[in-house]
């Protein structure tokens, strides 16, 4: 558009307070990490309301590749590890999908493949050098120059150790070591040095998804986050269900609705515990004016309490 054409844009209206039940989607970040910690366990697995979209289907279809079974059944998918045999080398398409980038090549350095990488056009432009040149220090073999496409030549088995890396691109840089690092000989200890890692309340859900796993880690971290170091101890992945969450980011529209219209919206499953940043979202909203309470049924209702959205300045720190 010129900028001697102007359009005007109507902003949404409601005739009525508004009143639902929403039930949301689930959560990608959790439903991508679910596969490759089910994949990777000790037995079958059930991965319980999974998001089905693209980004999960190209996890789920490169875990199939790497060898796995994967069932979809009604609101569940059960994983199991299957097998390399009668096969030599397979692909992994990672379309546009950082977590699939990210968390399936050390997966795939430990099967008995050689995995060719390769997705969308523009994910030759999305780091990943930092990851793939960790897993040659800890004893994975790969072909490429750092970027898609590249090759993962796997030998069965990944020795582990000590790494250091610059993660201050993506936080998956570092969640995609340590989902397979339990699988590693020795485990693995992964140090970050540099600018200070994004969207830590993400590996964090990793961590936490590990442990609850029965996987043994450790993390400690520098003034400011200038350096931080996670241990992943080696040992089996438990193969206990995973429950899905819903993705609480998709909750925000709904409840700001319950909000600006002075109606109440609830949504249903709200974790009691979430891996999500389920507490700054009730902080938003507690500052905007909103009364959050818990239901008796384990959803999270929202409404009106007092008119001070406009002088509302959440902490989001």
């Amino acid at each position: 558009m010129s900028d001697s054409v102007t359009a005007d844009w109507a902003v949404p209206s409601a005739a009525r307070p508004v009143r639902a039940l929403v039930r949301l989607p689930g959560s990608k970040s959790i439903t991508n990490r679910a596969l490759v910690l089910a994949a990777l366990s000790d037995g079958d697995t059930e991965v319980v309301r999974p998001l089905k979209a693209r980004d999960t289907r190209l996890m789920a279809d490169g875990l199939r590749a790497l060898g796995s079974e994967i069932a979809e059944s009604g609101e569940s998918w059960r994983i199991s590890r299957g097998t390399d045999a009668g096969r030599s080398s397979t692909r992994v398409d990672v379309g546009n999908a950082g977590t699939v980038l990210r968390f399936l090549p050390a997966v795939a350095a430990l099967t008995k493949l050689d995995v060719d990488f390769y997705g969308d056009e523009r994910m030759s432009q999305r780091p990943v050098g930092p990851l793939l040149g960790a897993l040659g220090e800890l004893g994975a073999r790969i072909s490429g120059n750092g970027a898609v496409p590249f090759t993962v030549r796997g030998q069965g088995s990944v020795h582990g150790g000590s790494v250091t890396l610059d993660a201050s691109q993506s936080s998956q840089l570092i969640s995609g070591l340590l989902l397979a690092a339990p699988a590693f000989t020795t485990g693995a200890e992964v140090r970050h040095s540099g600018p200070p890692v994004p969207s830590l309340p993400h590996i964090e859900m990793t961590v936490r998804m590990l442990r609850a796993r029965g996987v043994s880690l450790s993390s400690e971290s520098g003034p400011a986050s200038s350096w931080q170091i996670w241990r992943v101890f080696p040992g089996p992945i438990s193969a206990d269900p995973i429950f899905i969450e819903p993705d609480l980011s998709n909750a925000l529209p709904f409840l700001a609705a319950a909000l600006a219209t002075g109606g109440e919206v609830t949504v249903a499953d709200w974790p009691e515990d979430s891996l999500q940043a389920a507490g700054r979202i009730i902080d938003v909203l507690t500052a905007m004016g909103a009364d959050v309470a818990r239901t008796a049924e384990g959803d999270a209702a929202a409404k009106p309490e007092r008119d001070r959205g406009e002088d509302a300045r959440p902490d989001l720190t």
